[in-house]
């Protein structure tokens, strides 16, 4: 299993982190330090964050579209109509990375512009964008790295239960083997889903996020077994459509558990952490099982599982993606779990984002 990091940053650091990196950095390059010839500087972006042409292609309706259209559930009131304009401006943005000197892109593939409604007749249309996007991206030698969901499901899909439906997960494997099948002559590297844990619990279970729901207890912990399923279906799906040598995995936005101070007992209790502050989805796509502490935690609200769908959730990957953005600080503590999560107080430095606090070591 090999893993890829993506991170976060931001310009307005405290003066004392900045002169901390910048000693790092001056010591880092007396002893030879370097990235290793492997490593991929790029970019990544999501389809409804960027695109736009939002009644362009024979492109459907999604759930996002639907959410962001109601009054006061987004900043401004603000939608993916017109977002960036990447729909038209990709040539000029794929020249800028270019002259960034970028080599990896990650680009998303809205699963409303490849089958509108979610299932039924493919859009040749919607397939013909992305087929030229890869194109234009290996023309300015930038390698494509393809997510499959991107948080854009089809509002037909989602009038009809969405995820909580057990159809939706079929609907999507079909739609990822037949995407991946299309431009694996092209693009090697394949991503599922991206940032499942957060698509789930804020945006069907604190409502912040599309489709706008607040689940029970239970109905989110089957929920969250859903997204496991499908991942497994999209992986296998992937692997039966794409060409010899595609390589597939996931990109989640674990909790990244740091231990507070670094002593054996505080670094054992954050490997302890990072397994089961993550048990509900990358845990359990990686072992093929939920922990035990998990599974105690939520009781009668366990997920129901069949042996069948655990073979599934257990598909092997070839790597796994995390999209980094702040550690989580843990303490050993002496009962069932073996850790404790160290709260940051009000006064911690962070990001403009009031949640976003600083923590480099949150990529070590």
């Amino acid at each position: 299993m090999q893993y890829s990091g993506l991170a976060m940053g931001a310009s307005a650091l405290p003066n004392a982190v900045i002169g901390q990196a910048n000693d790092h950095a001056t010591q880092a390059r007396a002893a030879g330090a370097t990235f290793p010839r492997r490593f991929g500087w790029g970019s990544a972006t999501a389809s409804y964050q960027v695109e736009g042409a939002s009644q362009e292609g024979a492109v459907g309706f999604l759930y996002r579209d639907t959410f962001s259209h109601r009054q006061g559930r987004t900043l401004n009131d603000d939608t993916g109509d017109v977002a960036d304009g990447f729909y038209h401006l990709y040539p000029q943005d794929i020249a800028l990375m270019k002259d960034l000197g970028l080599k990896t892109f990650r680009l998303s593939i809205a699963w409303s512009r490849v089958f509108p409604t979610g299932t039924g007749q493919p859009n040749q249309v919607g397939m013909d964008f992305y087929n030229r996007l890869v194109d234009t991206l290996l023309a300015a030698d930038i390698q494509p790295y393809c997510t499959l969901y991107h948080w854009d499901l089809p509002e037909a899909l989602q009038d009809n239960g969405g995820w909580e439906n057990r159809d939706t997960t079929k609907a999507f494997a079909d739609c990822a083997g037949y995407s991946a099948g299309k431009v694996s002559d092209r693009v090697k590297q394949f991503m599922t889903m991206n940032e499942m844990r957060s698509s789930v619990g804020i945006g069907y279970g604190s409502a912040v996020y599309a489709p706008g729901l607040k689940l029970n207890a239970q109905k989110l912990a089957q929920l969250n077994q859903f997204v496991c399923l499908v991942h497994g279906m999209a992986v296998q799906s992937i692997r039966a459509s794409a060409k010899p040598g595609t390589r597939v995995g996931i990109d989640e936005n674990a909790d990244a558990t740091i231990p507070v101070i670094e002593t054996p007992e505080r670094i054992e209790a954050g490997r302890r952490a990072m397994r089961e502050q993550n048990a509900m989805l990358l845990t359990a796509v990686q072992e093929g099982r939920y922990t035990d502490p998990y599974l105690k935690r939520l009781g009668a609200n366990a997920p129901k599982c069949t042996t069948e769908e655990i073979d599934i959730i257990r598909t092997p990957m070839d790597f796994v993606g995390l999209n980094v953005y702040q550690p989580t600080y843990i303490r050993a503590a002496a009962d069932e779990y073996g850790y404790a999560v160290v709260p940051s107080p009000s006064s911690y430095p962070h990001m403009y984002i009031s949640w976003l606090t600083v923590g480099p070591e949150a990529l070590y």
